[in-house]
């Protein structure tokens, strides 16, 4: 728990890592319409939004997603996601074609993990309010050598890995044991910030807890809850609550 300069309502913020707090450079999506393009295959950049807005959904453990794995066996099934994502780029694509971009993807695309913009001095802005901050993220192994790597595992009272717990967001129960965790915080008393609007504002608000969605690449534009586009922005929202 943290000293008392902040006010707010709330006693515990816990975030979402992958695209909320951490990104990918270049990022996922930039790479793979790159790809694509070099593959070939013609695609509008006024589509390619609402071809990201559904990588988002696909992940959140959708049913699609679901059937895939089902299909795949272990391991994520990427030529099947991206086949998938080919249709929905509205291209007429083989599953041999969707096989090919993985292939090429895999050999080019080699990011690096760093911070989102504003997200270290966010998180020190943060560790002057009186609420306990964690990390809630769908990944299957806990990730505290990356924490440190980002130079921000100093400011978590706890983290949390899905794959822990065998629990994945969106299902609340995932977010249930986060509040355990954070010290047996009630759901009315916590928010959660989170990049995906199907696994984090969906799966916290089943949980009973507040959400703010980060949606810095602008993809959520009609969303019914708080939003904003840059890290910084959260002390003000925490500020009015």
């Amino acid at each position: 728990m943290n000293s008392n300069n902040m006010s707010s309502r709330y006693k515990a913020i816990i975030f979402d890592l992958d695209g909320t707090l951490r990104v990918s450079r270049p990022r996922f999506m930039d790479a793979l319409f790159d790809v694509m393009r070099a593959q070939g295959f013609a695609i509008e950049s006024a589509h390619w939004k609402e071809v990201e807005r559904w990588v988002h959904y696909y992940w959140a453990r959708s049913p699609e997603l679901q059937h895939d794995l089902e299909q795949h066996g272990d391991g994520y099934p990427w030529p099947l996601f991206m086949h998938r994502l080919l249709k929905k780029a509205g291209i007429d694509a083989s599953p041999d074609d969707a096989l090919r971009v993985v292939e090429v993807f895999n050999e080019v695309y080699q990011p690096e993990s760093v911070l989102m913009p504003g997200a270290r001095e966010t998180l020190e802005q943060l560790r002057h309010g009186d609420w306990v901050v964690g990390l809630l993220s769908n990944r299957r192994d806990p990730y505290h050598d990356e924490l440190r790597a980002l130079g921000i595992a100093e400011f978590f009272d706890f983290t949390l890995a899905a794959g822990e717990v065998g629990i994945w967001k969106p299902e609340p129960g995932v977010f249930h044991v986060a509040l355990e965790r954070a010290g047996h915080v009630p759901p009315e008393a916590s928010v959660y910030i989170g990049d995906n609007y199907y696994a984090d504002v969906k799966g916290a608000r089943a949980a009973g807890m507040d959400v703010i969605l980060v949606d810095s690449r602008n993809i959520f534009e009609d969303v019914d809850c708080p939003r904003v586009r840059e890290l910084p922005e959260i002390v003000r929202y925490l500020k009015d609550f």
